[in-house]
């Protein structure tokens, strides 16, 4: 057997500790992938969005305070990415960039695991065939600038992965038992990221029967050693909790409480399925509409090649039920959410980009084997910078399956501030009044100088845990004075006494907003377009308002109309 062609461990146990040897090519087109996949990302980040990452920005807040974390919520009790974005933000300071920084690293670190992996299972051919194809499936590139937990996970599950086919290789009985506790860990991470990384422990299990030479003792005592490791994680977690929450429960009641906070979601009738049957098939067919997947035409291709592959190679069935396992279960399994059943992935497929890992994986070992076929392996090697750029093009080629995710009404509302922030010269020393869910949502953006003057009005029937929803938000809430004494940034439909979409309810002091509803806006920020916080119905070719800032010097305002400022932007 040549050492760079592809492999099928199950042929022959001595194929799995013979790695194959580093070459040019190898070389090359790994730090080309790094390089592309690092271009690819900073030329078009997807940045703030003002939704998510906004929970793991409030807990990294908490935790770099050194204060209780109060609010029981989803968000906050995923510790595998809250501590990276506050060891992030002590190291490089509260932005942005600082919070989102630990999914771009993570982003890197499963490409070069995807890599490694199929070195182990097949060869560095296949390998870095399903790291680039990876790394430019559009919805991994789009949520590796955002701060999910989704690229979290995926990185957890493969390192999970990885360990586990170290551990098949290695003929040291101590390395094996500690590679398999390590695994665990690993899984343990992916669920603390997200609770469908616990399917990673189907190839983990799996590979165990990979090798010839493992008894059903050596099964066993896999199996010991990575549910050992998840418990561990599991028990580790609980305590950092209790440390830092005060309450070792605090996962379960975070999942308990955000059902709670969904009574006051507004019901969406788009996701809403009139039968099980209509819901089961939607979600089915999600994965080849690019609307709702954001993998834009390379979905397309993966679901006959893991058909194919599982068939005809040990290994890739691995993979391949990893795969399926994992899309069938997010993808069909109902809960109820905003007063409907939905599945577990109403937001654009970035639930199922677990799956692009192992879907990768036997796609790159069914192109090998089809190129070994009808021609030479040699192709691959020679012709890999032209495929590699391809893919990248490939990967921009199919940009409009990727805005339902980046034109959510939270990101319009944080565009429209910085434009805001940029717009105003902020003259005098009065307060800056914003909305509870705007500031915890947006209070990044603003610049030390404004941020240290802005304060929360909210409605006095709020729900107590808005006042826990960030480590200062409380301590900010204070009446709502006279539009001469004071800014106001707020929505619309804020403005006219009413909660907006992501406000669960909240809404500002009606009694004290009569006054600024009679004063004349100081600066508008438009948009066109139907994913924003204006009223309910279509808006196709209207510019209407997203955000008004009220309030200031009105006397001098009216007197210099020229200062009033509208920014039109798409």
């Amino acid at each position: 057997m040549q050492p760079n062609a592809p492999c099928d461990m199950a042929e022959n146990a001595n194929t799995i500790i013979t790695p194959a040897p580093q070459r040019a090519w190898v070389v090359a087109w790994f730090i080309a992938l790094i390089t592309v996949s690092v271009t690819m990302q900073l030329s078009d980040p997807t940045g703030w969005l003002g939704s998510d990452d906004s929970g793991y920005y409030s807990a990294a807040e908490y935790l770099l305070a050194g204060e209780t974390l109060e609010r029981a919520h989803h968000q906050y009790a995923r510790m595998s990415v809250v501590v990276p974005v506050a060891i992030s933000m002590w190291a490089f300071g509260d932005s942005t960039t600082a919070v989102i920084a630990p999914t771009v690293i993570f982003s890197m670190g499963c490409i070069a695991l995807v890599a490694v992996a199929g070195w182990l299972l097949w060869g560095w051919m296949e390998g870095l065939i399903a790291a680039s194809v990876v790394s430019c499936i559009p919805y991994f590139r789009v949520i590796s600038t955002a701060a999910y937990p989704d690229v979290h996970v995926c990185f957890w599950t493969t390192a999970a992965v990885v360990l586990a086919l170290f551990a098949i290789r290695s003929q040291n009985q101590r390395r094996m038992w500690v590679l398999g506790i390590c695994s665990g860990l690993t899984i343990g991470l992916a669920c603390s990221a997200k609770i469908f990384g616990i399917f990673a422990i189907v190839p983990v299990l799996w590979i165990a029967w990979l090798p010839n030479t493992w008894t059903s003792y050596h099964r066993i005592r896999w199996f010991v050693a990575v549910s050992a490791g998840v418990a561990a994680l599991i028990l580790a977690e609980s305590l950092f909790y209790l440390w830092t929450a005060g309450d070792f429960w605090f996962r379960l009641h975070a999942i308990q409480n955000a059902k709670a906070d969904d009574r006051y979601f507004p019901a969406v009738g788009f996701f809403r399925h009139d039968t099980y049957l209509d819901l089961a098939w939607n979600r089915l067919t999600m994965l080849l509409h690019p609307s709702f997947s954001g993998w834009g035409r390379v979905a397309a291709f993966f679901i006959p090649t893991v058909a194919i592959a599982s068939l005809l190679n040990k290994p890739a069935r691995r993979m391949g039920a990893w795969a399926v396992v994992t899309y069938l279960f997010i993808s069909v399994t109902p809960v109820i959410y905003r007063h409907h059943w939905h599945p577990f992935t109403p937001f654009d497929g970035r639930h199922i980009l677990l799956t692009c890992v192992p879907l990768a994986l036997c796609f790159s070992w069914a192109l090998c084997r089809t190129v070994t076929l009808v021609a030479s392996p040699a192709w691959i090697k020679r012709g890999w910078p032209i495929a590699l750029l391809g893919l990248a093009w490939l990967s921009f080629a199919d940009g409009d399956s990727l805005g339902g995710f980046r034109s959510r009404p939270s990101q319009r509302w944080g565009l429209a501030i910085s434009q805001l922030i940029a717009l105003e010269d902020w003259d005098d020393e009065r307060d800056i009044f914003i909305p509870a869910s705007l500031y915890l949502r947006h209070r990044i953006l603003f610049p030390k100088e404004l941020r240290t003057r802005l304060r929360v009005a909210i409605d006095e029937n709020a729900l107590d845990w808005w006042r826990k929803a960030s480590v200062d938000i409380e301590s900010r809430v204070k009446p709502l004075p006279a539009p001469t004494d004071a800014y106001l940034i707020a929505t619309p439909i804020q403005l006219s006494g009413k909660s907006g979409f992501w406000d669960y309810g909240v809404g500002l002091p009606k009694n004290e907003l009569l006054a600024w509803q009679q004063s004349t806006p100081r600066v508008r920020i438009k948009r066109y377009g139907f994913h924003t916080v204006g009223p309910e119905g279509s808006h196709a070719g209207k510019n209407y308002d997203v955000l008004v800032l009220l309030g200031g010097d009105i006397q001098e305002k009216q007197a210099k109309p020229n200062r009033e400022k509208i920014a039109n932007a798409r």
